[in-house]
């Protein structure tokens, strides 16, 4: 996972807590960012005729079938922030109607993004269950730090960094 989203990778980190800052990082915001990736989703059609795709960053839709039938492309137009127009008419509005093959994110990873990783692989407990132990002579210690209110939870800091890359609730 660190290599699809940190175009090199962050020396002298752990990579399990890489991994999981990235996954943190990806879960929040509701896409991978980066690099370019082409996927095909299948999506609930929204009855309307704006389509949203889990991205804000779209530099191509190569298709888009609507209820199994591939649609002719001069019938929707798509922009870089993720929105799909139908040009006449309304989307379906039928579960898992639509599915759409486009590429999308970032070619490097963005700088802000990558120092958040950083900032979330140095301090495990932003992110989940960790343990540690200490030995001083004869006596033995052993902490495990579970999720709390603190770790698996973005701060108000990383947040504001993020909210860039976040995409907008869908209802």
């Amino acid at each position: 996972m660190v290599a699809d989203l940190l175009d090199q990778p962050l020396v002298g980190f752990d990579a399990d807590a890489v991994d999981a800052a990235v996954g943190q990082v990806r879960d929040h915001v509701g896409w991978h960012i980066a690099p370019s990736a082409t996927e095909t989703v299948t999506l609930d059609g929204p009855g309307s005729d704006t389509l949203l795709l889990p991205s804000l960053l779209v530099t191509a839709v190569a298709s888009v079938a609507e209820n199994g039938m591939l649609l002719d492309p001069s019938t929707y137009d798509w922009s870089a922030n993720g929105v799909v127009e139908r040009i006449r008419g309304r989307w379906t509005g039928r579960r898992r109607g639509l599915v759409v093959s486009f590429t999308h994110g970032y070619t490097e990873c963005p700088p802000a993004v990558r120092a958040v990783v950083q900032r979330l692989a140095v301090d495990p407990a932003l992110i989940g269950v960790r343990s540690e132990s200490q030995t001083k002579g004869p006596y033995a210690r052993s902490r495990t730090f579970e999720p709390g209110a603190r770790s698996g939870a973005i701060d108000e800091y990383t947040e504001r960094i993020l909210a860039r890359y976040k995409l907008p609730a869908r209802s």
